[in-house]
């Protein structure tokens, strides 16, 4: 039997063509054809990505639904959220936001004032007991400042708070540049966070 002989190992050196760009090396005659055929390689992996993402979700929806109680879907059901945009487009956040509200706020959000009440009620009287650790308690806090958000609420802007957040910027907010009325409320919302936090830690 022939065996054909082998031909030597052809390396490229830099050195030896130093004038060779990256699509000469890889046999496109120009820079353009090789952009564009990594384009259309990473638009490939892009596409393949973005459908196992949506299989993904749709099977975590589907998950997530299937073990709540019959008791958790009813209530799920008859927020304006799920029946609005949950159920229909089946979005796993969408439906992780619901969950959570309906558990932190304990009713149904139909209607949007007595929701936020509650959202507000529950966190102004969040405490840290004794068993819970500090980062379990930090959990528990920053789930309640999310529920007042999706419920449409503010935290820390009352308007004492704004001035001690005008002192410590040096500013008031009405004379103020675009750049620190942002820092502002960013700062007013920090103090009231942090002074809610602490005051709720177990003082042991």
């Amino acid at each position: 039997m022939a065996v054909m002989p082998r031909q030597p190992l052809r390396i490229w050196n830099c050195q030896s063509s130093p004038n060779l760009v990256p699509s000469q090396i890889l046999g496109f005659d120009d820079a353009g054809e090789l952009d564009l055929k990594t384009w259309e390689k990473e638009i490939d992996e892009y596409m393949a990505q973005r459908k196992w993402l949506k299989q993904n979700m749709k099977t975590a929806y589907i998950i997530i639904w299937g073990q709540c109680s019959d008791c958790m879907r009813a209530r799920a059901e008859a927020t304006t959220d799920f029946k609005n945009t949950t159920l229909k487009e089946q979005d796993t956040i969408k439906l992780l936001k619901v969950i959570k509200q309906i558990m932190f706020c304990n009713d149904t959000v139909e209607f949007s004032p007595h929701a936020l009440r509650n959202a507000h009620l529950h966190f102004n009287t969040i405490e840290q007991s004794p068993t819970v650790t500090p980062n379990e308690y930090l959990d528990s806090f920053m789930n309640c400042m999310d529920v007042i958000i999706y419920s449409g609420g503010e935290i820390g802007l009352d308007p004492d708070m704004i001035k001690l957040a005008e002192a410590d910027i040096g500013v008031k907010y009405t004379e103020g540049t675009d750049n620190q009325k942002t820092k502002i409320p960013a700062a007013t919302k920090k103090i009231n966070l942090a002074t809610c936090f602490f005051l709720g830690a177990d003082k042991h």
